[in-house]
């Protein structure tokens, strides 16, 4: 990635490193459990959930974005109200 890139992304609060590609192994053969895709893997399936987003009712770009930022709110909103102390 190029260091005018990675000081885009810090400035604006993004780590760069999470944006890495993993790619496989070299020499590999077959399936091969890489790390950090299945967070990303999950994180579709769980956005894959929200059934406002698959209708894709949003008349303007704004607003469908809108929609994907309230569907990933859900998530840490949900596992904070999970988590009531005893």
């Amino acid at each position: 990635m190029a260091p005018v890139l990675r000081a885009s992304l810090r400035a604006v609060g993004v780590d760069p490193d999470l944006l890495e590609v993993v790619r496989k192994p070299e020499g590999t053969q077959g399936f091969v459990v890489l790390p950090r895709r299945r967070v990303v893997e999950r994180t579709f399936a769980w956005m894959g959930r929200c059934r406002w987003l698959s209708k894709d009712t949003g008349r303007t770009a704004a607003r469908s974005v809108a929609w994907a930022q309230l569907a990933a709110c859900r998530f840490p909103t949900r596992r904070l109200a999970r988590e009531r102390p005893a």
